[in-house]
């Protein structure tokens, strides 16, 4: 408790809160009002340094209004808050008296003073613009960390797709490699048998039209064997005529040499010749076979000559 000569020297004071500041920054002192207006107990007033209870906004100037009290003379008037046990604040009107060592102070609860309204209102204000910016700032580092994410997402695809694609094409270079590799080993039996189709087409084309020349002149050769076999028979038509015709003229001239020799008639015998071909006639008559017609005109066409001469 506050000692008895410190609270009789402040007992004209009345009922404000009194409290005694060492220059180590310490309470030494408090009343029973301090205690009973801030809720604290004496003892965490005591073992704890003064600036501990200040508002941090006021603490600066509570040290600035009190450090000229440090060298035993003079006064200071100010305000500044106290931090309750509810941890909440109270307003203050500071005086302060200097002492020998020591700093007194009587403290009364009012209202924040006009400069620190206007300086609770700017800060307010303050604070509000000051949370608006960090709102939208908040906002803003939320919205670019969001399309950050969305980049990063979408350069992680592209970047697998990338990866995808030069294992693809990698896998590609290899494999046409090794088609290379494999044309070129290959490449000569490609040619060779290249050669070889186009050099069996070659010659089957070739024996192709061989074939079909052979044809057209089988063809035209049969064309011909038939002609000549027309002209031949033809031939030999006229041939038969004319040998028939050379007959009948030999029997009719035989036939007139046995009107004009009567008497030698019946001793008369025609020539083996004649007869011979006379019958070969008949024959040929009537079988028609030209071809055997033809073997012997010669010879026939000869002796008839000769028989008529004896007979002339």
């Amino acid at each position: 408790m506050t000692s008895s000569a410190t609270l009789q020297a402040l007992a004209e004071v009345g009922d404000d809160l009194i409290c005694t500041l060492n220059l180590a920054g310490h309470f030494t002192d408090v009343s029973h009002g301090f205690l009973e207006t801030l809720g604290w107990e004496e003892q965490q007033l005591l073992n704890s340094p003064w600036s501990t209870f200040v508002h941090p906004d006021d603490l600066g100037r509570v040290r600035r209004e009190l450090a000229p009290l440090h060298d035993g003379s003079g006064s200071a008037v100010f305000h500044a808050r106290l931090k309750r046990a509810d941890q909440g604040h109270e307003w203050m009107r500071w005086k302060a008296y200097a002492g020998k060592g020591e700093i007194y102070s009587i403290l009364s609860p009012e209202g924040p003073p006009q400069e620190a309204r206007l300086e609770l209102t700017m800060e307010r204000l303050l604070r509000e613009q000051l949370g608006d910016v960090q709102d939208r700032h908040e906002k803003q580092l939320k919205e670019r960390e969001r399309q950050r994410e969305a980049t990063q997402g979408a350069l992680d695809v592209a970047e697998q797709e990338a990866n995808v694609a030069n294992t693809k094409a990698r896998t590609l270079q290899v494999l046409v490699g090794a088609a290379i590799a494999v044309a070129t080993a290959v490449g000569g039996t490609f040619a060779w048998a290249i050669q070889r189709i186009e050099s069996n087409a070659a010659r089957a084309a070739a024996q192709e039209e061989y074939r079909r020349q052979t044809q057209e002149s089988v063809e035209d050769n049969a064309v011909r064997i038939q002609d000549l076999e027309g002209d031949v028979r033809e031939l030999g038509r006229v041939a038969v005529e004319q040998q028939i015709v050379t007959v009948e003229s030999a029997k009719y001239i035989s036939d007139k040499i046995d009107a004009a020799h009567p008497r030698q008639v019946g001793k008369t015998k025609k020539p083996p010749a004649l007869k011979k071909a006379e019958g070969r006639v008949e024959r040929l008559k009537k079988e028609k076979a030209v071809d055997e017609l033809l073997k012997d005109d010669d010879t026939h066409l000869r002796l008839l000559s000769e028989e008529s001469k004896k007979r002339e």
